[in-house]
């Protein structure tokens, strides 16, 4: 069973020990049932080791097990764009968007792509300004370790207003910065 190496995989990850994980999440896609998981987990680590290639083996396996899989599917976007490959990647969001007309993580790699604001207020009108759906997007990119600057929280900072403390303590550095905005858009 695929389980429990997954879950130590996990909890290798957690500890910070990425390349026993690693090794872990790869022994976990022995079992048919946990190779999405496993692969897509192994291509953040890929991904946040900036090993590009690896990360578009990783999440192709990953999609060949669950072709569904909204992560997955803007986990590539991301890579594809950066590896400035940018036609490619739009055209993968709109494949995407065949599958899930709803799958926030390309709306906003197609936002990052194109600078367009058209697509970013698209966006946000289709989260209803709805506070979990931005903590989603904010944790999809977290899990990835995908670091996209201000990104999320900086455009999203006027919808969510003070509920955007958890986003950007995920962001490292950029979340005292964003949580003193946060604090800053409170007291108005």
């Amino acid at each position: 069973d695929g389980e429990p190496l997954f879950n130590l995989a996990l909890c290798l990850k957690y500890q910070q020990k990425t390349q026993e994980a690693y090794a872990w999440f790869w022994k976990s896609t022995w079992n048919k049932g946990w190779a999405d998981a496993g692969y897509f987990e192994a291509a953040c680590i890929s991904l946040a080791e900036a090993r590009y290639e690896e990360v578009l083996d990783e999440v192709e396996r990953s999609l060949i097990s669950n072709t569904h899989n909204h992560k997955a599917r803007a986990l590539k976007a991301t890579v594809l764009r950066k590896l400035h490959r940018e036609e490619e990647a739009l055209m993968w969001i709109k494949e995407s968007y065949e599958v899930d007309p709803f799958n926030y993580g390309c709306m906003f790699e197609e936002y990052l792509l194109t600078g367009d604001k058209a697509s970013l207020n698209t966006l946000m009108e289709m989260m209803h300004g709805n506070v979990y759906n931005y903590h989603e997007l904010a944790l999809d990119y977290a899990q990835e370790e995908i670091d996209v600057g201000v990104g999320v929280g900086d455009y999203f900072l006027c919808s969510v207003g003070p509920d955007l403390h958890a986003l950007a303590l995920l962001d490292g550095e950029l979340g005292d910065e964003l949580v003193g905005e946060v604090e800053e858009a409170s007291d108005d």
